[in-house]
């Protein structure tokens, strides 16, 4: 009996051992393909939380949504089909109104820069929307401008654009599209180049970077050179996943995350440039707007704003979205006068000093 009892200890203690040194494993899932520039992002954020983690965390990566679409994201968090995942507001819009204040024309000039600003926002005024999917944000990444690409005809004025069918990923960009005249037809991204070859749209309104990777110089010609808009592409986490991990996990992973966010900005505007090249060298045209022709479009998004402070007022977030708004101009004002290694150690240090969770 005592011999069985000492066993039994050892045994026990062997399991606890080797279940303590067994690494976590989390699922990360993307309806990209491996690679597309931004998942390329995503996939260092995985490997550096793996070996900052020294093994203890395993990332198992699931690429072009073969664990969910798109638009599940943060359904796929909430069930648990999915413990990091590709989590847009504009894909799942229910009960996002403030969050949507990112997408705003004309506002940053640099998808760095919006990355910064973003988080500085989010604890104030995005965090109780964001949260209340179930879901707890992992890192705000964010797109470099949109421009009109993909268009079976030149746009190279305002007029141009009038009545054409534009893709949007939905949200405030869709109100963009109409304040230029344009049609919106919202859809993702992964069926943009059917609908293009087939004609269901006219082009579409994306990163030219994003345009490159789906192709679409194969179904669409005409490139609009002008920047309009970033659109806020976030990634969730779990918050059961994470809080299963052990507090100096938990740290590792919070770091990696907001080095993530910045990792993807300077993705899309170090591809965008490249794209823009690529275009060109694949025989797409690139329309160039004049600075005239610039400010008619500026001019006719200039209710945008409003429209979207008026929804806002509807749910009862009117003063937040005027204060957001606010905050967001200053912030812009700060942060792109900053050279870039400037920007990206001030972002690092706020985030040690603000948790965002």
């Amino acid at each position: 009996m005592i011999l069985l009892s000492a066993i039994t200890v050892l045994l026990f203690q062997v399991s606890s051992a080797t279940a303590a040194d067994s690494p976590t494993t989390l699922k990360f899932s993307s309806y990209l393909p491996p690679t597309h520039h931004l998942q390329v992002s995503h996939q260092w954020v995985a490997s550096e939380i793996e070996k900052r983690s020294n093994g203890r965390i395993k990332i198992k990566m699931y690429h072009s949504e073969s664990l969910h679409t798109a638009k599940k994201g943060f359904e796929a968090l909430r069930s648990g089909i999915s413990d990091i995942t590709l989590a847009y507001p504009i894909y799942d819009p229910t009960g996002f109104y403030l969050a949507f204040g990112g997408g705003l024309p004309f506002k940053f000039p640099t998808a760095m820069v919006a990355v910064r600003v973003m988080e500085e926002l989010y604890p104030e005024f995005i965090k109780k929307e964001f949260e209340s999917t179930g879901a707890m944000l992992a890192y705000w990444s964010v797109t470099n401008n949109y421009n009109i690409v993909a268009t079976r005809k030149p746009v190279r004025t305002l007029a141009d654009l009038k009545g054409m069918k534009i893709r949007s990923g939905g949200g405030i960009h869709a109100d963009v599209l109409k304040a230029l005249g344009a049609v919106p037809v919202m859809m993702p991204t992964p069926e943009i180049y059917a609908s293009l070859e087939r004609g269901v749209i006219d082009g579409c309104f994306m990163s030219p970077a994003s345009a490159i990777s789906y192709r679409l110089n194969e179904v669409g010609k005409y490139m609009t050179s002008l920047p309009v808009a970033t659109t806020d592409v976030p990634v969730g986490m779990s918050p059961k996943a994470f809080k299963k991990l052990p507090p100096d996990l938990q740290e590792i992973v919070y770091q990696v995350f907001r080095e993530g966010g910045m990792n993807v900005a300077e993705g899309y505007e170090h591809e965008t440039q490249k794209g823009i090249e690529q275009w060109v060298k694949l025989g797409g045209q690139v329309m160039p707007v004049d600075e005239k022709e610039a400010g008619k479009f500026r001019q006719s998004v200039k209710d945008v704003d409003e429209k979207w402070i008026a929804d806002c007022v509807k749910v009862g977030k009117g003063k937040e979205a005027k204060d957001m708004l606010q905050k967001m101009e200053k912030l812009v004002e700060k942060y792109g006068k900053m050279p870039e290694a400037q920007l990206l150690k001030e972002h690092f240090e706020t985030a040690k000093l603000k948790k965002l969770y």
